[in-house]
């Protein structure tokens, strides 16, 4: 499973976001954070039951809302997944 993150600033752009993204990576390891909430010993089961309940808590909140581009609800799922497992984003153009 991947998650994209969308961007259109051309290539010159995408080379800075993935860089961005995998320095954030790199930092929060560094530090010891965790990389996923398994990390944290979460109950997978209990997690994905709760999914539809977490995305409808995203979905309308204020950091959605001034994003640059609002995710389907199919996109915060995704992103809630990849959050419980710690797959890294992938960029790709819009």
């Amino acid at each position: 499973m991947t998650v994209k993150i969308c961007l259109d600033a051309g290539h010159y752009g995408k080379a800075l976001c993935q860089a961005l993204v995998d320095y954030t990576v790199q930092i929060n390891s560094s530090m010891g954070l965790p990389a996923s909430f398994s990390e944290l010993n979460i109950d997978e089961d209990e997690y994905m039951d709760n999914l539809d309940r977490f995305t409808q808590l995203a979905v309308p909140s204020m950091a959605t809302k001034l994003s640059s581009r609002v995710p389907s609800e199919d996109e915060v799922k995704d992103m809630l997944k990849a959050a419980y497992y710690g797959t890294q984003p992938v960029l790709k153009e819009w």
